[in-house]
């Protein structure tokens, strides 16, 4: 079981009490935190061994938090200087050139694919996705992102960000709930796309929107309604590969603080990779714990699976 971090720019970890949040004391206690992780067995690395970070970060976020695109480009320049491994940085906001680059970030991603539809069809999501995946190589290298759903109407009626100026939240699309055969096909899309894209996607690595995500409309979790149907489906399609897939081992990025390093900072999203023989036997749901999880598919083709 491996576990990684996202750098969540709406809840990103600051220190107190101190004028400048990145330097004496604040920044060696961060350094020191990080590498701790970096240096366990079970931290998730990239196939030259350098340790994943998402950042989930967008241009505002950066310019509170550090006050601008350049100043947050030189933090991550010398946290990757310190690092006892340079991590490889996956920024989840690829739609901006001049925000990546002036990060200087390894690789980009997203959150999610937003659809620009109001009762849109998945197929059209997922072309549109595939569509996306290819217009992000002009920015940099890619770690493509599957959805398996968008809808937010669920929060429609009451979203209690206080940020929020729209009913809902996320816009007024929404997509039509797929079929669990759509979403092996759209998680095996991306899976391929990695995999086939030496150049563009070195880590060989895929996102999927998303575990419970159920009022945005893109989930795994088991539910009341469709039982583990959705995992059961890549199960079967993973655990049958017969050179099939261009990959052998599913991986699930799973926040679980109760498992992973005692830090419990609201600003991370810690993320457990799990084997697909761990989502076979023994993925189990807390409705009452307060998880937020992404899919992550390791495309290491040749590969034996890892156990948990």
């Amino acid at each position: 079981v491996h576990f990684c971090v996202i750098m969540d720019g709406n809840t990103f970890p600051q220190p107190s009490g101190t004028s400048h949040p990145w330097s004496g004391a604040a920044w060696q206690s961060f350094v020191l935190r990080y590498n701790g992780y970096f240096q366990r067995a079970d931290y998730e690395t990239t196939d030259e061994c350098r340790p994943l970070v998402f950042l989930l970060m967008t241009p505002t976020s950066a310019k509170t938090l550090f006050g601008g695109a350049a100043q947050f480009g030189t933090f991550l320049r010398a946290w990757a200087a310190a690092a006892t491994a340079r991590p490889h940085f996956v920024l989840m906001y690829a739609w901006n050139k001049s925000f990546v680059d002036a990060l200087g970030v390894d690789s980009v991603s997203a959150y999610a694919i937003f659809p620009r539809k109001i009762n849109g069809s998945f197929s059209e999501l997922q072309q549109q996705q595939q569509q996306t995946w290819d217009e992000w190589t002009v920015v940099t290298d890619v770690v493509p992102i599957a959805s398996t759903g968008w809808d937010p109407r669920d929060r429609a009626g009451g979203c209690n960000n206080p940020k929020c100026t729209q009913q809902p939240c996320e816009g007024p699309w929404w997509i039509q709930r797929p079929t669990p055969k759509q979403i092996v096909e759209t998680v095996r899309a991306a899976v391929d796309w990695a995999c086939g894209r030496p150049k563009q996607s070195r880590t060989r690595r895929a996102l999927v929107y998303a575990w419970n995500e159920n009022t945005e409309g893109g989930w795994l979790v088991p539910t009341l309604a469709e039982g583990n149907v959705r995992l059961d489906s890549l199960w079967k399609a993973t655990g049958h590969l017969n050179g099939s897939w261009s990959c052998t081992s599913i991986h699930a990025m799973l926040p679980d603080t109760s498992q992973l390093p005692d830090d419990k900072t609201g600003g991370l999203a810690y993320m457990k990779a799990l084997d697909k023989n761990f989502l076979q036997h023994h993925v189990t749901v807390d409705p009452e714990a307060p998880l937020r999880l992404e899919l992550e598919l390791a495309a290491l083709d040749k590969e034996p699976s890892r156990s948990s």
